[in-house]
């Protein structure tokens, strides 16, 4: 009876999980933008909100064309527009350990020789503005 129980409990769990993961992912695309939409300016809410941990600030985001994007940083080299990557719609899985990514949009970009950073930004629109936001940065669309 006892394991009956916790095959039943299991069960429960299993398919509940299905149906949460099964919302999540079709509430993940009500409102897509086309990348045209997105092309432009886009400048740091605030510039506590911009700021990270490592002590680096992005003062800006400008998306140049479908991938490039030029990213205004400020950092202990200084002020610096850093050219990146971007991608609307971003999805990256690793098959190794079966974790995927999904975003908005994604940002990949290497503000040194040894590092890269890729911000992953989730877009919604407050007040009849267009805002990306993740990772405790916000960014508005000018």
């Amino acid at each position: 009876m006892r394991t009956f129980k916790t095959l039943l409990l299991a069960i429960s769990l299993a398919i509940s999980f299905i149906f949460c993961v099964n919302k999540e992912s079709q509430n993940n695309g009500e409102k897509g933008y086309t990348n045209v939409q997105l092309f432009g300016k886009w400048a740091a809410v605030s510039s506590s909100e911009s700021s990270n941990k490592k002590g680096s600030k992005i003062e800006s985001i400008r998306f140049v064309n479908d991938s490039i994007a030029k990213i205004q940083l400020i950092d202990s080299a200084g002020e610096r527009i850093i050219n990146g990557t971007w991608e609307n719609g971003f999805e990256k899985n690793w098959k190794s350990s079966g974790l995927v990514f999904k975003s908005d949009i994604g940002i990949t970009y290497y503000p040194n020789k040894q590092n890269k950073t890729i911000l992953l930004l989730k877009i919604f629109e407050k007040n009849k503005k267009i805002i990306m936001s993740g990772n405790e940065l916000q960014f508005e669309k000018e």
